[in-house]
């Protein structure tokens, strides 16, 4: 698994059909409020095959963030076909006031 940071992309690399890889990602609050975060994977264009988002999952769906700290969420990556795969990862805060 590789992060490029010039891209914002994370590859899980190959994976064998059927085959999970799980992936820890940190999600900071680096701000002095607590706030509560909903993340979601969805497709990364809009004309992009749904069903290929199903081959992800992430865990949690929403945490509570207190100030200053940190939690990881968990991505889990499971081919259903031998095919390309591509998602946005989103962490949304709600009732935020800057988007994602």
């Amino acid at each position: 698994s590789v992060f490029i940071a010039e891209e914002r992309v994370f590859q899980f690399g190959t994976v064998l059909v059927g085959q999970q890889v799980v992936e820890r990602f940190k999600i900071s609050n680096s701000t002095k409020v607590s706030c509560d975060v909903v993340l979601s994977v969805r497709p990364r264009r809009k004309d992009a095959d749904a069903r290929a988002v199903l081959a992800f999952d992430i865990e949690p769906k929403k945490l509570h963030l207190p100030f200053h700290e940190h939690r990881f969420v968990s991505v889990a990556f499971t081919p259903t076909t031998m095919q390309s795969y591509s998602c946005l990862f989103e962490a949304v805060v709600e009732n935020g006031t800057e988007p994602r």
